[in-house]
């Protein structure tokens, strides 16, 4: 059993279950944006004056690679090449840690 379904809510194990029966767009456009380095993070937000800062809340420069390879806030283990696979994990990270990283 992964570490996923042992710490996995009902509404997590129900939005899995979903996922993994239909292609979610929405998730391979999230894998995407990351893969290719142009989502909404700060630092882009902040190219194109859009946010006052490039900062990430840990400190440093806030990039799409930044989200899911190293902040200590928001790092999703297995980095870009398991976050490709998109398996119940990828889904619920793309859809708790990163959004709520790329929303501020």
């Amino acid at each position: 059993m992964n570490r996923y379904l042992r710490t996995a809510t009902s509404q997590q194990l129900l939005i899995a279950a979903h996922v993994s029966q239909q292609s979610n767009p929405l998730t391979h456009v999230d894998v995407n944006r990351f893969r290719t380095g142009q989502g909404p993070c700060r630092a882009n937000l902040h190219k194109w004056s859009l946010a006052q800062s490039p900062s990430c809340d840990c400190g440093q420069q806030q990039t799409m690679n930044h989200i899911v390879d190293t902040c200590p806030l928001t790092k999703f283990e297995g980095g870009l090449d398991l976050l490709h696979e998109a398996d119940v994990d990828a889904v619920v990270w793309l859809e708790s840690a990163a959004t709520a990283a790329l929303a501020k």
